[in-house]
């Protein structure tokens, strides 16, 4: 090689001979196998790197199944304890179902029971009222038999009457006669006393046989002014006792026409009432009286042609309606005139109102109430001050009010949120006065309409509702019984009083 290098002169060649010479050619082969040896390791490390990674991913695909696998005998404990768990949560879900079940069944025979009560109290109600009106046409009847059979009686008295007036009247002209010469016997006796006395004193013997003449005329003019005097007295006990059954008589028929004039003013009540209540069964407005009709119409123009600022609102009581119609009674008596109240905005509108009131009722007749307040778009907040007990609502509670001016003028008027209404008198007894009162209630009302605060209980006046009722034929029917009642107690107060007109006949006559 050396002599290759010596005899060339190609540069070429040289450098072949100097990369030889010096293994730099060798090297450089070694160093390109090594670079592709890199280059394929590093290829092999990169496919290892991936390799590994998909080898770790399996591995923890691996751990994660047998972690599964491990937890399987875990997860089918707690299978079983869940599927215990799920089957005590479906036996408290019937349980309460069935509670539910149980709690409306017992509402449910509750109001049975109580619809069961009412109608065993109305049919007894029906019975003493058939018993009743029984027993007023067999008096009706017996009191018709005996007027006729002793119509001949009482001719039989007045003739007797008369005869005795007559009597009387000539016994007391006897009486009056007889005094006189009573009187005038009385003089001559003192006269003649007078005149004894002087002959006793003349002492003349002469005179004595005229003497006994006249003591034996003076004794017999005592004994008959005794016996007329006895006659006097008895003719005037006779007249005393007779004077006496003719005020009896008259204070009896006295008081027939008391109670005669109650009955019919009574009967004529509930004739005007059972007109207003056949008219409302077509106008449920005439309930609040005969012409509230007329006057909404009259406030209505006078709104369309400007004179209020804001349309009154009235009567109050056809604005609510009752979720609960038992409490129909017992909320009347709560509110009372203010079922019959109008609202108005402001006092210039109170007085149009007030115009308007006097074309429809009389000078001196009663007329609705009128209040003034502001109106608002929104009912009162009155959570913080209202009444609250878990069984029983409060008259604010029970209505359904769709006009928050409504509802404002009852909560500042009557602070219906304040009053609870308890069904049972003996109930609302204990929940207002054996117990400590709801907070913030000061009164209670119960169905039949009586008022109970924490001392003191006032009993209702009336016995049903006359505004708030909806069974309008039931309260006709109930009307209608008591004016039949009424018409048979005239019938009654008519017979009693043809038979007392002859005592107050006779005592015009005395």
């Amino acid at each position: 090689m050396s002599k290759q290098f010596l005899q060339s002169k190609n540069e070429g060649d040289k450098y072949k001979f100097f990369m030889k010479a010096t293994q730099l050619e060798q090297m450089k082969e070694d160093y390109s196998y090594i670079m592709e040896t890199k280059e394929r390791t590093k290829e092999q490390i990169s496919q290892g790197e991936e390799r590994l990674i998909e080898l770790k991913r399996q591995c923890l695909e691996k751990e994660e199944r047998f972690q599964i696998i491990a937890g399987l005998s875990t997860m089918k404990t707690n299978l079983e304890h869940l599927k215990h768990e799920m089957a005590w949560a479906v036996v408290n879900e019937i349980e309460k179902q069935l509670n539910a079940i149980r709690d409306n069944i017992k509402i449910g025979e509750d109001r049975a029971a109580r619809l069961d009560r009412k109608m065993e109290e109305q049919q007894v109600r029906l019975h003493e009222a058939e018993k009743k009106y029984k027993d007023i046409q067999d008096k009706l009847e017996k009191i018709s038999e005996e007027t006729n059979a002793r119509a001949p009686e009482c001719m039989a008295l007045k003739e007797d009457v008369i005869a005795k007036k007559r009597a009387y009247n000539e016994a007391e002209v006897l009486y009056n006669r007889s005094l006189n010469e009573y009187r005038a016997l009385k003089k001559d006796d003192e006269q003649l006393y007078k005149r004894i006395e002087e002959l006793k004193r003349s002492a003349d013997q002469s005179l004595e046989p005229e003497r006994l003449e006249r003591q034996k005329k003076i004794s017999w003019l005592k004994e008959k002014v005794k016996t007329l005097e006895d006659q006097e007295n008895t003719v005037s006990q006779e007249i005393e006792q007779f004077q006496q059954a003719i005020d009896k008589d008259k204070e009896e028929y006295t008081r027939i026409k008391r109670e005669e004039s109650d009955v019919r003013n009574a009967l004529n009540y509930n004739q005007k009432q059972l007109k207003e209540l056949k008219d409302s069964k077509t106008d449920r407005l005439k309930r609040f009286g005969p012409y509230v009709p007329a006057l909404l119409e009259a406030i209505d123009d006078a709104y369309r042609r400007g004179q209020f600022t804001y349309k009154p609102v009235g009567p109050l009581g056809a604005c609510i309606h009752l979720r609960d119609p038992d409490l129909a009674l017992a909320i009347e008596s709560c509110l009372k005139g203010l079922l019959q109240a109008y609202c108005c905005h402001n006092h210039a509108d109170e007085r149009v109102l007030q115009a308007l009131m006097r074309k429809f009722y009389l000078p001196g007749a009663s007329r609705p109430q009128i209040i003034v307040s502001e109106f608002r778009n929104d009912m009162y907040d009155v959570r913080h001050r209202a009444a609250y007990h878990p069984e029983f609502p409060t008259v604010l509670t029970a209505l359904e009010i769709d006009n928050a001016v409504v509802a404002n003028s009852l909560i500042d008027m009557r602070g219906i949120e304040t009053v609870l209404l308890i069904k049972s008198n003996a109930v609302a007894r204990a929940v207002m006065q054996s117990e400590k009162p709801p907070k913030n209630c000061r009164e209670a009302f119960t169905a039949d309409g009586d008022q109970v605060f924490v001392g003191r209980y006032y009993s209702s006046e009336y016995t049903r509702p006359k505004f708030l009722s909806k069974d309008v034929d039931s309260e006709i029917r109930s009307v209608s019984s008591v004016a039949l009642l009424y018409c048979f107690h005239c019938f009654l107060w008519v017979q009693f009083l043809s038979y007392y007109s002859i005592s107050s006949y006779f005592s015009e006559e005395l």
